[in-house]
């Protein structure tokens, strides 16, 4: 049995082993696989429809770290649910779970963005992708994580923090902040 006092090296490998989590091992990375590819997609939807004024709300309008927060969270939202029918009941606090590392997820987003491109001075687009693949994978190891060590939030503080954020990715779009996070970082 596992030792909580002891650092966590063979993590995947020995949940992999242990035949329960099998399937939502496999449900996460197929969700990192799905949100990777989807977010990316979903980075050039608004133009490919034309400017929508509706789409403006659930996908990226410009280059800035606030929208691009976008490409993590509407793709991942809708893997949740999916995942949610598909694996329910069968792991407690599964979709609480995601919802916190989905806020994990967007919150690293501006933090590696900020310290990578205050480093080297400008922002690189290679490192803005690897950072947007790194955000989701952390959004779905930590919830998976989460689910196997029972510790997830309650089911209404998972339903109000994704609606919090949903909530402010709408009304950011309709009238962001003249604040960095929501203008187009410089030389984009």
């Amino acid at each position: 049995m596992y030792d909580s006092s002891t650092p966590d090296v063979h993590f995947l490998r020995r949940l992999a082993a242990e035949g329960s989590y099998k399937p939502l091992l496999r449900s996460t990375l197929a969700g990192i696989l799905f949100v990777s590819l989807a977010g990316s997609a979903w980075h050039f939807a608004y133009d490919a429809s034309g400017q929508n004024p509706v789409l403006a709300y659930f996908a990226p309008v410009n280059e800035s770290t606030w929208e691009h927060m976008k490409l993590l969270y509407f793709p991942m939202a809708l893997y949740m649910a999916a995942e949610a029918y598909i694996l329910r009941g069968k792991y407690p606090g599964l979709f609480a779970a995601r919802a916190a590392g989905l806020t994990a997820g967007l919150l690293l987003i501006p933090a590696i963005f900020y310290t990578y491109s205050g480093i080297l001075g400008r922002h690189v687009p290679f490192l803005d992708i690897l950072l947007f693949v790194v955000s989701t994978c952390a959004a779905f190891f930590l919830s998976f994580s989460l689910v196997k060590r029972q510790r997830a939030l309650p089911a209404p503080a998972a339903y109000l923090l994704l609606a919090l954020w949903l909530a402010a990715f709408l009304c950011f779009t309709a009238a962001p902040p003249a604040i960095g996070i929501f203008q187009a970082p410089p030389g984009a």
